[in-house]
């Protein structure tokens, strides 16, 4: 397996900096959980245009 070194910073007034050896698994687990929660805001922003739209053509 081919495990790599991850460094994690968020930095709101140097918080949480934390280095771990990641696994393939755990590098796509991570991958898939940030597209999930970047498409349900992106969804969430279009509803109420797509309402608009809709509501425009009736």
């Amino acid at each position: 397996m081919n495990n790599s070194k991850l460094d994690i910073k968020i930095h709101p007034k140097e918080g949480l900096k934390m280095t771990i050896t990641s696994s393939p698994w755990l590098r796509l687990c991570a991958g898939l959980s940030m597209l999930l929660c970047a498409a349900s805001v992106t969804v969430l922003a279009a509803v109420p245009m797509v309402k608009v739209v809709i509501g425009l053509f009736h």
